[in-house]
């Protein structure tokens, strides 16, 4: 029994009680401000600061800040007061907002850090993009460097790009086609004459822009935005209409239009003359190659379509004109070329030139095997470029530039000997390696791999379709 205890107004009777017995004294728990907190505290029943219009704690804690209930004063006779709930109409504040045109400034930063080193150094260097001038195109260049992203991160895993194909790419995925519904709607705006984009001036910059990124994204739109380009350059009144932009405008649109041309189409739409026009316009091409050799290219490819198509145009036309062209292929010397044009410090730029000359006798001979003769024996341009090809190709780190003739030598050797098909193979590998130039790389050697399996070695059957190699 306890011990009582005398004080001076009586007496009490003290027990020592278990709390003390066991520890120190048992705290107790602090009750949350039911009425003036946040509701975001009040549901997690943790203590708020009341800061307002957002409580400091969710600040720190990067939570959405629910607000406060807000007390409204009523009239009437029950005199009761009426809460109102701000969550209903409170719109919730972003504590985490992304800057204005934020993309815009990751592609500028993507374009400058990785992109631009990542380039040739064995061919002159086009100037450093601008990004406040009228050829520059926000939503365009967005969309091409996500674009770009994602083929690299396709070249490292060792597959082609396929939407839904990786789940760790989903999110460029989807801001890949955001940028690309934009960009239609800006085309769609400009092929009308409207909008604040440049109307009709800056309707074929946007369909090139669309046709390249189908080709790096190995999407078979590219033929479809291939044909609205030179479509749309008859509604605006053929290529006398674009040379007649203002100079500020037509060196851009000529440039589109060049890379265009080299495709598909545009070889039978323009004459030797508008292509030299296009050709010739604006910045030297990459790689830098005279245009006397695509127009002889173009050639070929005319005359293989009369000869495959037309049965009014005789054989010995055929013979003679391919002859001519060839003969105008024999007369070009790269080197004078090259320092003609001031690339007599790139050595590697006379080889290239070499080796697409050769090429496109090659392919003259492989396209038109009635316009074979003794002076162009099909055997020894093969052996010749391949020899060019061997003595090049690990001196240079931008195999892009040979892809085309590349092409040609692998359907000269479809009937060739193994090694040289082992060569094209290895360095169809090789280029694939290569982060810029995967998609493009292994979509010609899968070509080139069914090619070889089904035995064929006329160009026409190994060509039924429209094949692009080259963006």
């Amino acid at each position: 029994m306890p011990t009582p205890r005398i004080s001076g107004s009586g007496f009490a009777v003290t027990a020592p009680s278990s709390a003390a017995a066991d520890g120190p004294s048992r705290q107790k728990r602090w009750a949350p401000r039911s009425r003036s907190g946040c509701f975001t505290c009040r549901a997690g029943r943790v203590r708020c600061d009341e800061a307002k219009p957002v409580c400091g704690r969710c600040v720190r804690l990067c939570k959405p800040c629910a607000g406060y209930g807000i007390v409204i004063p009523t009239s009437s006779i029950t005199s009761s007061t009426a809460v109102y709930d701000a969550r209903a109409r409170r719109q919730r504040i972003c504590l985490e907002t992304v800057p204005p045109n934020w993309d815009h400034m990751e592609a500028i930063r993507f374009y400058v850090t990785h992109f631009l080193p990542a380039q040739s150094a064995h061919l002159p260097q086009p100037r450093l993009r601008t990004f406040d001038t009228w050829s520059h195109l926000p939503v365009s260049f967005i969309c091409s460097m996500i674009s770009q992203q994602i083929q690299w991160s396709c070249a490292s895993r060792g597959r082609m790009p396929r939407p839904g194909g990786d789940p760790a790419l989903a999110p460029a995925w989807a801001k890949y086609f955001h940028y690309y519904r934009e960009l239609l709607g800006v085309t769609n705006e400009s092929i009308q004459d409207r909008g604040r984009h440049g109307g009709k001036y800056r309707a074929l910059y946007c369909i090139f822009a669309l046709f390249c990124m189908d080709i790096k994204a190995d999407e078979p739109l590219w033929q479809a935005h291939l044909n609205g380009g030179f479509a749309y350059v008859d509604k605006l009144g053929g290529l006398d209409a674009v040379v007649g932009f203002p100079p500020s405008l037509s060196a851009y649109v000529m440039k589109d239009l060049k890379h265009m041309l080299l495709q598909v189409r545009g070889l039978v739409v323009y004459t030797d003359g508008q292509m030299t026009t296009i050709i010739q316009s604006g910045i030297i091409i990459q790689p830098p190659i005279p245009a006397d050799i695509f127009i002889a290219i173009a050639g070929f490819t005319q005359l293989r379509i009369q000869a495959a198509t037309s049965d009014s145009v005789a054989e010995s036309v055929i013979c003679d004109a391919a002859h001519a062209n060839l003969t105008k292929l024999s007369a070009l010397d790269p080197e004078a070329w090259a320092r003609e044009h001031g690339l007599g410090d790139y050595p590697l730029v006379a080889a290239t030139v070499l080796i697409f000359r050769v090429a496109a006798h090659l392919y003259g001979a492989l396209a038109l095997p009635a316009a074979r003769s003794v002076k162009f024996p099909l055997r020894t341009l093969r052996k010749k470029l391949f020899a060019l090809l061997g003595a090049i190709w690990e001196k240079i780190n931008n195999h892009c530039t040979l892809l085309w003739p590349l092409i040609v030598a692998g359907v000269a050797a479809a009937d060739g000997d193994a090694q040289e098909r082992v060569f094209v193979a290895c360095c169809f590998e090789t280029g694939a390696r290569s982060r810029n130039m995967f998609v493009e790389f292994s979509r010609c050697a899968r070509k080139m791999e069914q090619i070889w399996a089904e035995g064929k070695t006329a160009w026409e059957d190994c060509f039924r379709e429209p094949f692009v190699c080259i963006p």
